[in-house]
């Protein structure tokens, strides 16, 4: 699923609305990672497909991708071979 690993608003059949991050998303249903509050740890929950009424992506400016990091190592990695070579 293009969401994963994505903060989602999510409007719930009856329990309201829960701000959580996509883990895993199977037919049956979303594992979600709902964050900690006031520096606790995030707590995993399984949501039923049939109780999302509504989900929105949220916006986040300053969470940073996991690819980022990669990339920068790949990056690096090739500075330092070219100034082996040069």
């Amino acid at each position: 699923m293009r969401a994963t690993d994505r903060l989602v608003k999510f409007q719930l059949a009856e329990s309201g609305e829960l701000i959580a991050r996509i883990i895993e998303v199977d037919d049956d249903g979303i594992d979600v990672e709902v964050p900690g509050v006031k520096g606790r740890k995030p707590t995993a929950k399984r949501l039923a497909l049939a109780d999302v009424v509504k989900a929105r992506v949220q916006v986040e400016f300053n969470r940073k991708n996991k690819n980022d990091d990669i990339k920068d190592t790949e990056d690096t990695e090739d500075n330092e071979e070219n100034v082996e070579e040069a």
